[in-house]
């Protein structure tokens, strides 16, 4: 497989937020611990849009954000949105709503319930027509998003960018999936490095059981386990180190991706 390379990455999570302050922690020099996050405002989107986002839809576009740092970026790039099961925080919402004698659903969160309303918000924001997949396969959500990424950037030779994202669900729906911590990455993919790139990465599909990557920093390991996008927390201890190494991540069908890293 021709190699793509990793030319920006960001992540939130709590006691990671943005790359800076997870560096230390990816590089096991400080152990994670679970602080709150600050509040998430995505300044690429104007104010009157930005109030009738979610927290979800909010998670998404600021990990995208700060992994453009160039402000005219985002218009000109394909991405791909990853999320295990979209904005459960709506679909609570709306099915209390459903509850009720009137079904007073809200415009505003129905549009906010398709599973590409983040993109949508995106497109605002960025002001792109470029194109744009949205995708959901459960626990194994960032690899099927990896893969969808990779093969755009090989087929089209244009660089994408991935986000992956991910929020404890309200009370009710947690016996459904259950996800303990706000987790979300972004990743630009490009066939040609730049003088940022990060890593350069192969990837290979296991049809056999293989092993899974666990988190080189133990104290990851609670996170990695406690949200589907986390899976990917051991790629970007991967990406982010010096030296190159193979990465196995969850994928559909007891299946599995093994992500080559090249430093």
């Amino acid at each position: 497989m021709t190699r793509v390379y990793i030319n920006s990455l960001s992540i939130l999570a709590p006691g990671l937020m943005g790359l800076a302050q997870a560096i230390p922690i990816l590089q096991g020099k400080g152990d994670w611990q679970p602080e709150a996050m600050d509040k998430l405002v995505p300044g690429m989107l104007p104010a009157n849009e930005r109030r009738r986002t979610t927290a979800l839809i909010r998670l998404a576009l600021m990990v995208g954000q700060d992994a453009l740092p160039e402000s005219d970026a985002a218009s000109h790039l394909a991405t791909v949105f990853a999320s295990s099961e979209g904005d459960l925080e709506i679909t609570d919402k709306i099915c209390r709503a459903l509850l009720q004698e009137d079904r007073p659903v809200s415009p505003t969160q129905f549009h906010n319930s398709v599973h590409n309303a983040a993109a949508g918000y995106w497109a605002i924001a960025a002001r792109s027509q470029q194109p744009s997949v949205s995708l959901s396969a459960g626990d194994a959500s960032f690899a099927t998003g990896l893969l969808e990424a990779v093969s755009q950037v090989m087929l089209e030779g244009e660089p994408v960018l991935l986000l992956a994202y991910d929020l404890p669900a309200p009370p009710l729906l947690q016996a459904a999936h259950h996800i303990d911590y706000p987790f979300a990455t972004a990743m630009l993919l490009a066939r040609q490095p730049t003088g940022h790139s990060l890593a350069g990465i192969e990837l290979g599909v296991n049809h056999q059981p293989v092993p899974l990557s666990t988190c080189q920093n133990r104290s990851l390991e609670q996170l990695r386990r406690g949200n589907p996008i986390a899976t990917s927390l051991p790629l970007i201890e991967a990406i982010v180190a010096t030296e190159s190494a193979s990465v196995v991540l969850p994928y559909l069908d007891q299946q599995s991706i093994t992500v080559q890293v090249w430093h």
